[in-house]
């Protein structure tokens, strides 16, 4: 377990003073004396996001990515095409991982929303075949109004 310091913090309030505090900082008020404390679990949940994964596995060759999903995962037997629409941005990191069995030449081939693209192009695809399967992990982004690949 790791010991974490105390903090002391001085301040000089002008009374009268109304104070608030949201998570992961507690307050506590007794009169005039105000007791400010942290709670560490609240403070790692929120800087720490999901610790797991939403996983949403396709067995169709035609499916609609889930808006909460960070791993999708294709599980077919001996599959030629899926077509996967992706869903809205804003939503976590997307890896697409094919494990599927019996694969020959297998293409997923990723379709953004209308108005969206992935690295510029309007769809994207990733190959399998029997010496490889195929996976990528997808970045959101609205700026860019689509979807990056990277590591």
């Amino acid at each position: 377990m790791t010991d974490f310091p105390n903090v002391k913090l001085k301040v000089i309030p002008t009374f009268p003073a109304n104070v608030t505090a949201q998570s992961p900082i507690v307050l506590t008020k007794d009169g005039g004396h105000y007791d400010f404390s942290l709670d560490i679990a609240a403070l790692l949940a929120l800087i720490s996001g999901p610790t797991a994964d939403v996983i949403q596995i396709v067995t169709s060759g035609l499916a609609t990515i889930l808006p909460d999903t960070t791993l999708l995962v294709v599980q077919r037997a001996a599959p030629t095409l899926t077509q996967l629409t992706m869903p809205p941005l804003g939503g976590p990191v997307l890896s697409i991982v094919d494990w599927s069995t019996s694969v020959a030449d297998h293409e997923i081939r990723l379709t953004p929303l209308p108005g969206q693209t992935i690295m510029r192009a309007a769809t994207w695809s990733v190959f399998s075949n029997s010496a490889q399967l195929g996976s990528l992990a997808l970045h959101p982004n609205s700026i860019l109004s689509g979807w990056y690949i990277a590591p």
